[in-house]
């Protein structure tokens, strides 16, 4: 073991060329043992003390991890302090329709489809779940679909005007599984 007390080091080159380009500083350890081939150790007390900085050019990867290498202690959430239950995914949105048609009164009377006050119109996520957008359809396409309103994080409100006629009207919501997107 060497230890350089009070001493910055700067290794500057080009490392090899040729058939068997290499780094300008390369460290390798030949053994048996579980022991890391670098360690870096930081000990300042400092609020702006870090482990490592890297700097590339703008656009170039930072570091290369082979890609059948364990991930122990590698943990990407730890980064950006998200995990894969922050972001939408097309595996994890389903849609509910209304449990059955909803009749309306015709003459320009409204309809509303919800799950509130009570689930007597069965649009709404599982307790849990996130409603990311909803709509709704007629029988008469006369009839105008008002507006869709969050009601709760597991549901919509869709009003239509049933304009002439009395129409039949069904409305759906989009939910994500997770409830994290919207933090």
């Amino acid at each position: 073991m060497n230890i350089i007390n009070n001493a910055t080091t700067t290794l500057q080159g080009s490392g090899l060329s040729g058939p068997v380009a290499s780094s300008v500083l390369q460290v390798k350890r030949d053994s048996t043992t579980g022991d890391p081939a670098l360690r870096v150790d930081n000990t300042s007390t400092s609020g702006a003390a870090r482990g490592i900085d890297i700097t590339v050019p703008s656009g170039e990867t930072p570091i290369s991890v082979n890609s059948n290498a364990a991930k122990a202690n590698l943990n990407v959430d730890r980064f950006d302090g998200r995990d894969e239950q922050d972001f939408l995914s097309a595996s994890r949105i389903y849609t509910v329709h209304n449990t059955e048609a909803k009749q309306g009164p015709g003459k320009g009377g409204k309809v509303t489809i919800t799950s509130f006050p009570g689930p007597e119109d069965g649009l709404a996520c599982d307790d849990g779940d996130v409603a990311v957008g909803a709509g709704g359809s007629s029988t008469d396409i006369n009839d105008d679909l008002n507006s869709v309103v969050l009601a709760s994080d597991g549901s919509y409100q869709i009003t239509f005007q049933d304009k002439d006629f009395p129409s039949s009207f069904s409305g759906f919501v989009n939910c994500s599984d997770s409830s994290k997107p919207f933090k």
